[in-house]
């Protein structure tokens, strides 16, 4: 496959998702009302999975520097990732500061799930606290849940 096609598929992939998440209510948890997917319900991925690891990186500086501000960028950070990898069947099983650590049953969803984020992170202004880049990790493998965590 050519690169312009693994462009064109990418961006054919998250074109759509990412679309259904601006429109969607589930970004401002405060607003999911009783439609929100219920967490408690879903079955966890499991066998062979796709495991899709998130990280803004130099947070720990921009706490440091611009306190407040950073809090309210988080929470529009974690607010779109959660709602992106939902869109997409994730599961966010943990999270640790403002890491993201999400399984997919398919390969295809967690890159599709990636690109979403990403697009949607760099259309908004997080110029109050310098930007905010947010590095990504895919991994796909088997492994064991328990008590919904992976090891």
């Amino acid at each position: 496959m050519s690169d312009s096609a693994v462009r064109f598929r990418a961006s054919e992939l998250a074109r759509k998702p990412l679309q259904a998440v601006r429109n969607s209510k589930y970004m401002a948890p405060a607003l999911a009302g009783p439609d929100a997917p219920a967490t408690a319900t879903r079955v966890f991925p499991s066998g062979t999975i796709t495991f899709l690891f998130t990280d803004i990186e130099g947070s720990t500086k921009r706490w440091e520097t611009h306190g407040d501000r950073m809090r309210a960028a988080v929470e529009s950070h974690d607010s779109m990732l959660r709602a992106i990898f939902e869109a997409h069947d994730g599961y966010v099983f943990k999270t640790v500061g403002d890491a993201f650590c999400a399984a997919f049953r398919r390969p295809e969803d967690a890159f599709a799930a990636m690109l979403a984020a990403q697009q949607m992170l760099a259309s908004q202004d997080f110029s109050a606290v310098d930007r905010l880049r947010v590095r990504a990790a895919i991994h796909t493998g088997t492994a064991d849940e328990r008590d919904g965590d992976y090891f």
